[in-house]
């Protein structure tokens, strides 16, 4: 299903991976942070290999989102500072360097962000949570790199990570995270300006983190994955389409599982799962096409793999996988075959 593992050196304690054109080539790049306040950026030949670029010296850069934030057709970077509470801009230069354009301050600390169209104008907007405030941050972005804060919003106690989607099917953006300190997830509806609602609350595993977001039915109503580490599982809800959920399908991982992501992984139109696991697994669930999964194909990931992105990397239209390596300090590729 996949290659063996092609490693890239980064800065130790990187988490968070995202891919991108970065440098405008037609070639996918990888981006990826450390919490030391690093960001380094392998720049893609578009073959599956790939070449380190200029790293960016950017404040506790645990969890970063990219898009077009001043709306130039060059890549940016806004990354949650978990120690200051704010999210800071940088903006692409179109050869895969980048620029500090702008910092908005938010309550606590920022663990995890989304960029999205929240409020239907063309600038696009920042949702980020703050564990030590138990809160959902709203920025609506002005158009040109530069963000406003909007509303805080209360969530579970220690919030962790979040995703986006229109689950309700309003045409407007929802928002859905774990609480990990009493279990539940927390809902946010949109209000059809970029504001949201009151949480609405799940009950779910202890230990949540809504990790990926799918459509493993093929009902076409948005679906969502949640990794439990301390039960070594992954709970999938399959959505209604109404903003409501069916109780959740459980999938057994390699213990304690992490990051998730969703991908075609053997091109039968089918969405498959794929997870990392601090134990140094990679776990690929194969999807049915109704929402259930085939059991896990297990295969080793050293080095405690955190997040992962999936991607065509070489250009042969089959997703492969980049893969941040906290404890080893790398990128780790693996090539589908």
């Amino acid at each position: 299903m996949f290659g063996p593992r092609i490693t890239y050196p980064t800065f130790v304690g990187n988490s968070d991976v995202a891919l991108g054109d970065f440098n405008r080539d037609g070639s996918l790049d990888i981006v990826t942070a450390a919490a030391a306040g690093r960001i380094d950026i392998l720049l893609g030949h578009g073959d599956g290999t790939f070449v380190a670029g200029k790293p960016l010296t950017a404040a506790r850069a645990n969890f970063f989102d990219s898009g077009y934030v001043n709306n130039d057709a060059k890549l940016d970077l806004v990354v949650a500072d978990y120690i200051n509470g704010a999210i800071n801009t940088y903006l692409g230069n179109g050869d895969g360097t980048f620029t500090l354009r702008d910092t908005a301050d938010a309550p606590g600390t920022s663990q995890g962000i989304e960029l999205a169209h929240f409020n239907g104008d063309t600038a696009i907007d920042a949702a980020t949570v703050s564990p030590s405030t138990n809160q959902l941050v709203i920025f609506h972005g002005n158009g040109n790199g530069t963000f406003t804060h909007i509303q805080n919003l209360s969530t579970g106690p220690t919030p962790f990570n979040l995703k986006v989607g229109d689950f309700d099917e309003d045409n407007d953006i929802d928002i859905i995270m774990g609480n990990s300190g009493d279990g539940t997830l927390s809902l946010f509806f949109n209000q059809g300006d970029g504001t949201f609602a009151s949480a609405t609350t799940l009950s779910t595993r202890v230990h949540p983190e809504v990790a990926a977001i799918g459509d493993w039915n093929r009902d076409n109503h948005l679906d969502v994955a949640v990794v439990h580490q301390s039960t070594s599982s992954v709970s999938i809800y399959l959505g209604r389409g109404n903003g409501t959920f069916q109780l959740p399908i459980q999938l057994t991982t390699d213990s304690v599982p992490f990051g998730a992501v969703t991908l075609d992984s053997n091109l039968d139109g089918y969405l498959d799962l794929a997870v990392t696991t601090l134990s140094g697994f990679l776990n690929i669930f194969l999807g049915r096409g109704d929402g259930t999964f085939h059991p896990k194909i297990s295969s080793s990931s050293p080095g405690s793999p955190r997040y992962l992105e999936a991607g065509n990397l070489n250009q042969d239209s089959r997703p492969d996988l980049a893969v941040a390596v906290y404890d080893a300090g790398s990128v780790d590729v693996y090539l589908a075959r």
